[in-house]
């Protein structure tokens, strides 16, 4: 093989390394940075990923909510807490306290109330403007309700004026109750105008009497809701009644999101939050995909709410109330308001964010605000301490006090004491909430055999007591190992739902059935064309390489190398331009050099004549004698 094809060939074989080489680096680095990620276990790589993915994403380009929430998954570094907290402020309005500058949103505000609340920041500001986001609302009707044992006269007082009424023995109601009620309900009622709303009532009876409140919402005439409060009192003593139906508006109409954000921060900051509550409470069926009963549970404490949100708890231990985008966001919220009070549940959801397939490289559904909201929610850490402020103490630390819901605490007599902190959007009661037993609860323990149905589990000492039917596991056969496949609560992206075969519990998984990548191939076959097509056209490249290379350095005439023209073997006698000289086409002519005196000339010996030379001689002999 020639110098020319062998340099061919060395060159071909070394772009071939150096591709392989590339390749190879690239998968040695892609398993060094998985393995670095492996290392870390459980919420600590959340933690790790959230970082890397708000250092790859910019504090300048991340959203007010996503600031909000990591500023409560990472308040534990100081420094991060200092450059989400000057971000922040960033983002505020220039001229009151919240968020976003350009057109200022409840929920984002709130939620800066709540991450600061959550590093002890100073939030006087941003409380005033949510409290003076209020408005009263249209879409409750309310009642007043005066019951009595038997007939019994009573007087209501608002607008300095006294007005009369009368309990029946049927508990009708007759009379003059004034321009601020109307009597309704058939006559047991009355139903208090929206333009009286805020008024004080003072009621008296000349019999034991109570009163309470009632409201409705205005599109549903069937189903009425009673406030907590019931006033009981004995001849002649005044009770107060006042109508306060409040929600947070947006702009001049109320927002249901917001007021749920709204309500929930500022009752971390023991503000009173009860006039919000019809509004939340009546709504709730036309917002559930807010799950509104979460926060509810949370500014309540009532059983019904923590029935309705553990109910809706999937048998995987998620929470998803729309669709599979929210998924992560609303288990946060469901952790984050339960706050240790199920802890069955909590257990369940944990193991399912934490399954690899899930959880993948830490970062579930790769959203900040999700998995900032998840860390906070299910493995919060105390957030470090601001300049010249003591830490606050946790209150689950001292036994004689409890994190529960501003209700409930004074439903217990107790008062809230803002010096301690409690995970979750719950308060710091000075009183212990007792819990019940499943019993007293009305509930029952299933057994180890038997699920129970959508009533959920209560708050109550034994774990997973059941408030709804306890119904017995349909045992289902497990076709889809026997098939050479793998049951699992989610397939992984890499995996297909195989939907024919089953599983006790999760779904079917399979690997997908991916086409073979033979891009390694067609790299090869290209590399042997041009190899052939080196091969076949050697001359034409080797031409083209000399050229290349006479660019840089110029062969001097005469030097080696040089082209000379082909001579004729033949004796040219030393004459220019003889019959014996040939040249290349283009090139320019020679003469010949004369041969030197004394040196013979080049002998070349005759070629022996052929027959039909000898007949061809004799032909042309006869024909000149002839011609003679």
């Amino acid at each position: 093989m020639k110098k020319r094809e062998l340099v061919l060939m060395s060159c071909l074989l070394l772009a071939l390394y150096i591709i392989f080489s590339v390749s190879y680096v690239y998968a040695q680095n892609t398993t060094s940075s998985n393995t670095t990620a492996v290392n870390l276990t459980g919420f600590e790589k959340s933690y790790q990923c959230l970082q890397e993915q708000i250092d790859a994403k910019g504090y300048s380009a991340m959203t007010v909510e996503e600031l909000a929430f990591s500023l409560m998954a990472l308040g534990y570094d100081k420094t991060r807490q200092d450059a989400l907290k000057t971000e922040i402020e960033s983002r505020k309005s220039s001229t009151v306290s919240c968020w976003p500058s350009q057109a200022c949103t409840l929920k984002d505000t709130a939620l800066v109330l709540l991450s600061y609340d959550h590093i002890n920041a100073d939030t006087t500001g941003i409380e005033n403007w949510l409290l003076n986001q209020t408005k009263s609302t249209e879409e409750l009707v309310w009642y007043l309700q005066i019951d009595t044992n038997e007939k019994a006269t009573c007087k209501i007082t608002y607008d300095n004026s006294s007005k009369t009424i009368t309990v029946n023995e049927d508990k009708k109601l007759s009379g003059s109750p004034g321009t601020c009620f109307t009597i309704a309900h058939d006559g047991y009622w009355l139903e208090v105008k929206s333009s009286c709303y805020d008024k004080e009532f003072e009621i008296s009876c000349d019999k034991d009497f109570l009163t309470s409140t009632l409201y409705r919402k205005r599109t549903e005439t069937n189903k009425f809701y009673i406030s907590a409060t019931t006033n009981i009192a004995s001849p002649e003593v005044k009770v107060t009644e006042k109508i306060q139906s409040l929600c947070f508006k947006q702009g001049n109409t109320c927002n249901y999101e917001g007021s749920l954000w709204a309500a929930l921060a500022l009752q971390k900051k023991t503000k009173d939050i009860k006039p919000f509550l019809p509004y939340l409470i009546t709504l709730t069926s036309d917002n559930k995909r807010l799950m509104p009963f979460a926060f509810l549970y949370s500014l309540t404490s009532f059983d019904e709410y923590f029935v309705e949100l553990t109910g809706e708890q999937k048998k995987e231990g998620y929470w998803q109330l729309s669709d599979a985008s929210r998924r992560y966001y609303d288990t946060a919220l469901a952790i984050y308001t339960l706050s240790g009070k199920a802890s069955g549940q909590i257990d369940s959801t944990v193991q399912y964010l934490l399954m690899p397939n899930v959880q993948g490289n830490g970062c579930w559904g790769n959203s900040v605000r999700d998995t900032a909201f998840i860390l906070y929610a299910a493995s919060p850490k105390p957030a470090a301490a601001q300049a010249g402020l003591t830490p606050r103490a946790q209150c689950t630390d001292y036994p004689e006090y409890s994190c529960t819901s501003a209700t409930e605490c004074e439903n217990l007599n107790g008062s809230v004491l803002s010096n301690f902190n409690c995970w979750g959007g719950e308060i710091c009661c000075s009183k212990k909430v007792v819990k019940k037993s499943c019993s007293e609860a009305g509930g029952k323990i299933c057994l180890s055999s038997q699920r129970c149905s959508s009533g959920g589990f209560e708050n109550v000492l034994e774990s997973y007591c059941c408030i709804g039917e306890c119904q017995e596991i349909e045992e289902v056969e497990d076709t889809c190992t026997l098939a050479g496949y793998a049951c699992k609560l989610e397939c992984s992206d890499k995996e297909e739902e195989k939907t024919a075969y089953t599983c006790p519990e999760g779904v079917c998984c399979a690997p997908k059935e991916e086409k073979p990548n033979y891009w390694w191939i067609w790299v090869l076959i290209v590399l042997i064309i041009l190899l052939v097509l080196a091969i076949i056209f050697r001359n034409r490249l080797g031409m083209w390489w000399f050229r290349i290379r006479s660019k840089f350095k110029k062969t001097p005439p005469g030097a080696a190398g040089a082209a000379r023209p082909i001579v004729s073997p033949l004796p040219t006698r030393g004459v220019p331009g003889a019959p014996g000289v040939m040249q290349r086409t283009g090139m320019p002519s020679m003469p010949l050099r004369p041969v030197p005196p004394g040196v013979a000339p080049r002998y070349i010996k005759p070629v022996a004549k052929t027959a039909k030379d000898r007949e061809l001689e004799e032909t042309l002999k006869k024909l000149r004698e002839i011609s003679k």
